[in-house]
């Protein structure tokens, strides 16, 4: 290849934190492996490398296992975000809660989204041979008692990597959970009057609290997407990012169930790339959406920070398990999954980047399948990059 990039998997050092690196030679993707999240996605062609795609903390960060609060407090925030801020980096999964833990979970030590984002995971395998690099990472939250595998896969030549996760239940009982794909983006990628995030939503909400005293939403609003109502009144088209500097919110979308298969995804218009997922709405019927826009004072945001989540998930809002039980059904949806005693379940998603003409403002349709993944502009013009499993990896929904 050309960018004199090829087929790789091996362990690393990212931005000072132990990482593993896999690469197709035109994708390449670091996990860090304290708190497992993917820190970066960079597409590579013959004009040179893409920006990275997810969004990278403006501080710096630690392994998060070794977060102290007598030590990191004034950095990073008290537990329970300071253990999962100390490491938050672009995309992290939340299990088995979803936002902040109940007061007595936070006094037994538990932190902010689940145990998963602050522990170390573990390199099981990883390997680069006969056109393909596979990577499996492993991690276990002891107090839920659950048990986590990521297997990656990509192929050499391809901007697709196909994700395959698979959670253990260790107890004799059923378990509910909440399982999401918190993928944050921001600046460089992700710019004000340079994108769009875009998904294909049925039903939409406002989120049920206000955001640190400067919210761009009203709070439990029904709209549909993507013109939610403003604060300030008319409508806030929440697919266009940091459009209300100061300000910030907290959003849901029940996406399609009509189309089997979902996705969420951003286009920066300005260089013509397009990064996002693909997954089954069956698995995955929630997308939260964040956006912190230079609200928050406290350390580490320190008012400069800018930041769109695009969460999907199991679970509409961060609000914490407890919260989510006692709210019931959102829009006749449940707001968590059963994990049977002692089972397993098996979510899949693909992740992608696509070169796009600089003239798409937007997209109307995603589809993945027949080894493809397709973009349609509204005008009805279309783009298609390989991925060759995609149809394998996204099969069938678990029953």
């Amino acid at each position: 290849m050309k960018n004199g990039k090829g087929l790789s998997c091996r362990t690393i050092r990212w931005r000072g934190r132990h990482a593993a690196s896999i690469s197709s030679g035109a994708l390449t993707l670091h996990w860090l492996l304290g708190g497992g999240h993917l820190a970066s996605a960079v597409a590579h062609g013959e004009e040179g490398d893409s920006p990275n795609f997810l969004w990278e903390t403006p501080w710096k960060t630690i392994e998060p296992y070794e977060y102290s609060a007598k030590k990191h407090a004034q950095l990073y925030s008290p537990p329970p975000e300071g253990p999962y801020l100390a490491g938050y980096m672009g995309h992290v999964i939340c299990l088995d809660y979803f936002g902040v833990p109940s007061k007595e979970e936070t006094k037994a030590g538990l932190p902010l989204h689940g145990e998963l984002p602050s522990r170390r995971w573990i390199v099981r395998s990883r390997k680069a041979l006969n056109g393909a690099a596979r990577l499996k990472l492993t991690a276990r939250a002891p107090v839920a008692r659950l048990g986590f595998e990521r297997e990656v896969t990509i192929y050499e030549g391809e901007t697709a990597a196909y994700v395959v996760e698979t959670v253990t239940n260790q107890q004799k009982m059923d378990r509910f959970i909440q399982w999401i794909q918190h993928v944050t983006v921001g600046p460089p990628f992700l710019r004000k009057d340079e994108g769009v995030c875009l998904m294909p939503a049925a039903r939409s909400r406002t989120g049920p609290y206000e955001y640190e005293g400067r919210p761009a939403l009203p709070v439990n609003q029904d709209f549909t997407w993507p013109l939610a109502p403003s604060c300030k009144g008319g409508q806030h088209d929440i697919s266009k990012p940091f459009a209300e500097d100061g300000r910030g919110f907290v959003a849901t979308v029940l996406l399609d169930e009509n189309a089997p298969i979902a996705y969420v995804a951003v286009l920066n218009w300005r260089i013509g790339q397009v990064f996002g997922y693909c997954f089954r709405t069956s698995d995955y019927p929630w997308v939260a959406i964040w956006e912190e826009n230079c609200v928050r004072k406290a350390a580490p945001w320190n008012g400069t920070t800018q930041a769109r989540g695009l969460e999907f998930g199991t679970t509409p809002t961060p609000e914490g398990m407890r919260e989510s039980v006692f709210a019931g059904r959102l829009f006749g949806v449940p707001r968590v999954i059963c994990l049977p005693a002692s089972g397993k379940r098996t979510i899949p998603y693909v992740l992608f980047a696509a070169k796009v003409p600089p003239s798409w403002k937007t997209i109307s349709k995603i589809e993945a399948r027949q080894g493809r993944i397709t973009l349609t502009e509204e005008g009805s013009s279309r783009v298609e990059i390989v991925a060759r499993s995609v149809d394998e990896v996204l099969g069938p929904a678990n029953d």
